[in-house]
């Protein structure tokens, strides 16, 4: 039988995870959405980070206490092992967005301008159905306004007769898009939608051109070989 001090415990350890965790989205959430007009977003969300941290080093010492007791009740245990691993993967991410944030406001020798990250793909239920994702960003000390437009192209060969084959993004998307697609931004610009890819089609990457007009005419061109993963990054997030 379960101790009630016990169970009163790990409940009480679950609430404190729980909040941590609540507090952790709402606040990424709103500094995210206010980082165009306010770089010391940033510097918020570190703050969330280590009073997450914090109190995940709190719980695991309280979650080691009581799994040495032998009244304490296995599946509630678990409940609460399941809740802070959900918290460190929340604190994983927001380390993963922290460290772009501080990219992009102190680029160090990693270079200053307008750049394209790598394609991100994640596979849909269906087969030939994918997810995609590409951020075009500014590491600056001083962000002006950039302008201008992205065109995306997809490429491959095909599977019944081995030619290769290429179609802008506006061909595949479940969805109606312009063949380019405009860009307005000052840290950066996230495009993401869906797209079908029917056989005999089979991709083998993305090319992805960025016409800037503001604040100084320039090309920037990527090509991205075609790599599927499980999930996006929290990048950009």
């Amino acid at each position: 039988m379960v101790n009630p001090s016990r169970a009163l415990a790990l409940t009480l350890l679950l609430f404190t995870l729980a909040a941590a965790g609540g507090s952790y989205l709402l606040g990424r959430g709103s500094a995210h959405a206010e980082l165009d007009a306010n770089p010391e977003s940033a510097q918020r969300l570190d703050r969330e980070l280590t009073n997450l941290r914090e109190q995940l080093r709190t719980a695991r010492g309280e979650l080691e206490m009581l799994r040495t007791r032998h009244e304490v009740d296995r599946q509630a245990l678990e409940l609460v092992r399941q809740e802070m691993a959900a918290q460190e993967e929340h604190a994983a991410q927001l380390e993963e967005s922290l460290r772009f944030y501080r990219s992009l406001m102190a680029p160090g020798e990693s270079g200053t301008g307008v750049s394209v990250r790598a394609a991100e793909l994640v596979a849909l239920g269906r087969e030939g159905h994918y997810a995609y994702r590409i951020l075009v960003q500014q590491k600056a000390r001083k962000h002006e306004l950039v302008s201008g437009s992205l065109a995306i192209t997809l490429f491959g060969q095909r599977e019944d007769n081995g030619e290769p084959w290429r179609m802008s993004l506006a061909e595949l998307s479940t969805t109606e898009v312009e063949p380019t697609l405009p860009l307005r931004f000052r840290y950066f610009q996230s495009i993401e939608g869906e797209l079908e890819l029917a056989a005999p089609l089979r991709p083998s990457g993305i090319e992805v051109v960025a016409t800037l007009d503001r604040p100084d005419q320039a090309q920037i061109s990527r090509e991205f070989p075609w790599l599927v993963q499980e999930r996006f990054t929290h990048v950009g997030k």
